[in-house]
């Protein structure tokens, strides 16, 4: 018998693979925010390791290291995953702290918009003199009271127009237009400066 024989190597590549993901995983599954990455390197070196195993075995290779790398991915997948468990329990939800925090704000921002709310309808009822709902009616009856004061007035005009010429009925209404946009222009211009004071 020769003692050179060659040990058969087939599964050994996919087993350190598996024994180095698993131990990179294990590492990673440790910490909170780096949990979920030590979980796919556990899943993945286990599934290397498992595969590494079944080639090994065929061709009667040695299999200590496959099986360390299979086991170290296993405890690994554990771990990560009793973590993921423990963070999607109920209470350590983050969605359900960020989701009271956001009523929080909101129930803050509606108080202060209650105040704000109560606050402006005090000053814009001093402000306009009364409610707004009797203001709209007084001014609705001036107007009303305005528009039938047109019309009497708009019956006179035709009556005083009706014996004047076309040239006379022009001059005269082109003199009252302008009076009245430059009454217009007065009344804009001084509202204007009101209101910048």
């Amino acid at each position: 018998m020769e003692r050179n024989q060659e040990i058969p190597s087939s599964g050994l590549g996919l087993g350190i693979a598996g024994f180095v993901l698993g131990i990179i995983g294990l590492l990673l599954a440790f910490f909170p925010c780096t949990f979920l990455a030590g979980l796919v390197f556990g899943i993945l070196g286990a599934s290397l390791g498992a595969v590494g195993l079944s080639q090994a075995r065929k061709v009667l290779a040695p299999t200590g290291l496959i099986l360390a790398g299979l086991v170290i991915s296993i405890i690994c997948t554990c771990l990560a995953g009793l973590k993921l468990t423990q963070t999607l329990s109920d209470k350590n939800r983050p969605w359900k702290t960020l989701s009271k925090k956001i009523n929080d704000w909101e129930d803050h921002s509606n108080d202060e918009s209650d105040e704000f709310d109560k606050a402006f309808n005090k000053e814009f009822k001093k402000e306009l003199g009364g409610d707004m709902e009797d203001v709209l009616r007084n001014l609705e009856s001036e107007l009303d009271s305005l528009d039938s004061h047109i019309d009497n007035l708009d019956e006179k005009l035709d009556k005083s127009l009706d014996s004047l010429t076309d040239e006379e009925k022009g001059r005269k209404l082109g003199k009252a237009a302008g009076k009245a946009v430059k009454a217009f222009v007065i009344e804009i211009t001084d509202s204007t400066r009101k209101g910048r004071k």
